[in-house]
């Protein structure tokens, strides 16, 4: 379109001028001939003021898409050229803090596992059952408080309790053994002995359950009692949903 128009503007002087010289002397001389002259004279230069501003218009057009191209492919080569500088300076560096962040995460991860082991250990249960007369004392050897939920002797039914009773380190609760003495005089007789299980039915403070699995050694002996406590450990299990 502006090639055509810029074509036109050149190509129409030459055109009047010839048509100037084609007509006779005594048209030149009529009043509407000067007119027409004069009115095709000033459209033309309307024509060529036109044809220039959109060509001056174009030309702004094309110069800034031109700069912005240049720009960014100065901006990508710079960009290129700085990363690649960097990474040949300081690639080096910037891999080995790499490694030493996983070599320190690695440590932490190691730290954490060893203090989450310690606060583990901090709950884990620690119980003595010790034989004194007419007490079975049930002494907490552990760092935190457990909770004692009932019992469960020589294979019986579980004697549980609603409300715990807790027993802070370092301290004991006992249970009166009348009605076990009875039991095992109306058992065993003047002597005798024989070797029974004990369950305990616990929480730590970080409300994990246990059974401890002890057993009573129950000698008797002319009809003196005499009772050794053993403790075989613990285990791991939700005794609430266990079957009696």
């Amino acid at each position: 379109m502006d090639q055509f128009f810029a074509w036109i503007v050149v190509v129409l002087p030459t055109l009047f001028a010839l048509a100037i010289e084609l007509i006779n002397q005594k048209t030149r001389r009529k009043r509407y001939w000067r007119y027409s002259v004069i009115a095709f004279g000033v459209a033309l230069s309307g024509l060529t003021w036109w044809q220039q501003s959109r060509a001056a218009k174009q030309a702004k057009v094309d110069q800034d898409e031109a700069i912005e191209r240049t720009a960014e492919r100065v901006a990508a080569t710079t960009s290129t050229s700085v990363t690649g500088a960097l990474n040949k300076q300081y690639g080096e560096l910037i891999g080995n803090l790499y490694k030493d962040i996983g070599k320190l995460e690695g440590k932490l991860d190691s730290q954490l596992d060893v203090r989450r082991r310690e606060l583990a250990l901090n709950y884990m249960p620690s119980i003595d059952l010790i034989y004194a007369g007419d007490q079975l004392q049930i002494w907490n050897r552990g760092k935190t408080n457990i909770s004692l939920w009932g019992n469960k002797y020589n294979g019986n039914d579980r004697d549980m309790s609603n409300i715990p009773y807790v027993i802070s380190p370092t301290t004991h609760r006992y249970l009166l053994t009348d009605k076990l003495r009875e039991h095992i005089l109306s058992r065993l007789g003047k002597n005798g002995e024989a070797r029974v299980p004990l369950e305990l039915y616990i929480t730590t403070a970080d409300n994990t359950k246990y059974i401890m699995h002890g057993e009573l050694w129950e000698i008797v002996k002319d009809g003196q009692i005499t009772i050794h406590t053993q403790n075989h450990g613990f285990e791991k299990v939700d005794w609430a949903r266990k079957s009696k």
